[in-house]
């Protein structure tokens, strides 16, 4: 009758860690962002900035960098999931504003 409770114990620590995992990775998900300053090889500096965002079928992410001229560069990237259709819409927008997209459909 011991091996009922042993597998008993094993089965409550997993699903302990499994709980765990899952609001560790909610957490480290939904988003974060950052900034700065940079310094070049002939001592002019510059700041940064970045974030990304996540959440249940879209993710997005960006930064832009201003340079010693003061100059802001930025780019952002954005992908959602349909689950009705199954596709994917993937966007970028580039340093100079331009945007592509793609769709992506299953067969």
């Amino acid at each position: 009758m011991k091996q009922p409770s042993r597998t008993l114990t094993l089965l409550a620590g997993a699903i302990a860690l499994v709980t765990v995992s899952a609001a560790a990775d909610a957490e480290r998900y939904h988003g974060s962002s950052g900034s700065g300053k940079y310094t070049t090889g002939s001592g002019e500096s510059g700041t940064y900035e970045w974030g990304m965002e996540r959440s249940e079928g879209t993710s997005s992410s960006g930064g832009s960098i201003t340079t010693p001229e003061g100059k802001t560069y930025s780019r952002s990237k954005t992908r959602s999931y349909d689950p009705e259709t199954g596709s994917v819409t993937r966007s970028v927008t580039s340093p100079g504003g331009e945007t592509r997209s793609i769709q992506i459909n299953p067969d």
